[in-house]
């Protein structure tokens, strides 16, 4: 199982008046977004599903990357609980709405993906920039609720300002 950890791409602070949650991306997010996705998809990973946090970054950044993926509205779910989560929460959300979905994305929010992201990671810190990914392999589960049991593997990690390609 896979799975992807997405932080939304660049959003705007142009209007201070915005609450945090209705912040839109900005002109660097509008075009990181679609370049990342083609990234994974080049890398052979492409989410079977994806949980997402309502915030209007994360609802546009999906709104860009779904044309890569090619996934229909059945596979994506909106996840009040992703905004503002910790680790914790997220391995929650995970465990709870993840179901069978053999490949797996959450669109969230640092600093909630970061440190989840290093807890994935043996705890080696992945800077998890705006519209940065990382992908898991996860070993030793068929279902996403055995999450907390799983140990797990880096597969790719890359952001926008990194080099084509991925380690």
């Amino acid at each position: 199982m896979k799975l992807f950890l997405l932080r939304h791409a660049k959003s705007s602070w142009q209007d201070d008046q915005l609450d945090d949650i209705e912040r839109p991306l900005n002109g660097r997010g509008l075009r990181d977004a679609p370049v990342m996705a083609e990234r994974l998809n080049a890398a052979g990973h492409t989410p079977a599903q994806i949980l997402c946090s309502p915030a209007v970054r994360t609802r546009q950044t999906l709104e860009l990357v779904l044309p890569t993926f090619g996934l229909q509205s059945e596979n994506l779910s909106f996840v009040p609980d992703i905004y503002e989560a910790s680790p914790g929460v997220l391995l929650d959300v995970i465990a709870q709405r993840g179901g069978d979905a053999e490949h797996l994305m959450v669109l969230g929010h640092n600093p909630g993906l970061e440190y989840l992201a290093a807890m994935l990671n043996g705890g080696e810190r992945l800077s998890m920039a705006t519209c940065a990914v990382c992908v898991f392999e996860i070993i030793g589960i068929s279902q996403w609720r055995e999450i907390n049991n799983a140990s797990s593997r880096l597969l790719m990690y890359d952001y926008p300002k990194n080099l084509p390609g991925s380690r």
